[in-house]
């Protein structure tokens, strides 16, 4: 459960087929139409517009040369991943589970029964069901 093992192990995993080097192509080019889109006024435009230029036509001509960027990336969108997935479980544990047991801590309300009964015969709960299974068909 290591940083390092889990992106190695992703990375191996990685497939590096034509199709998904174009669609890593194609993710970029759009990426970089959109900058240029957003900053078109300004001298940033020309730098998207030229980085969009060189993804198409690497895209088109050179494709192998592009297999290295998209193992860099890749390996990149891991470690985040692998620190997001972490920091999300992180957060909903400690913003929603445990408010919820502090609640029902403090309401006195207990979800299992955890006492034990020597003179019990069984600790099975019977359930009374009243469900028409004639009326579901």
């Amino acid at each position: 459960m290591s940083l390092i093992n889990d992106v190695r192990e992703e990375l191996q995993q990685l497939e590096l087929s034509r199709k998904r080097i174009n669609g890593f192509i194609l993710v970029m080019l759009a990426a970089s139409a959109f900058g240029w889109y957003i900053w078109q006024p300004e001298q940033v435009a020309y730098i998207f517009a030229g980085i969009a230029g060189l993804y198409f036509i690497m895209g088109l001509f050179f494709n192998t040369i592009i297999k290295p960027f998209y193992f860099l990336w890749m390996g990149l969108a891991f470690v985040l991943g692998w620190f997001m997935s972490r920091i999300l479980l992180a957060l909903i544990y400690y913003l929603i589970l445990t408010p919820i047991g502090l609640i029902l801590k403090l309401s006195g309300k207990a979800l299992l029964e955890k006492s034990f009964n020597k003179d019990a015969d069984s600790y099975w709960i019977r359930k009374n069901n009243n469900i028409d299974h004639n009326k579901m068909s």
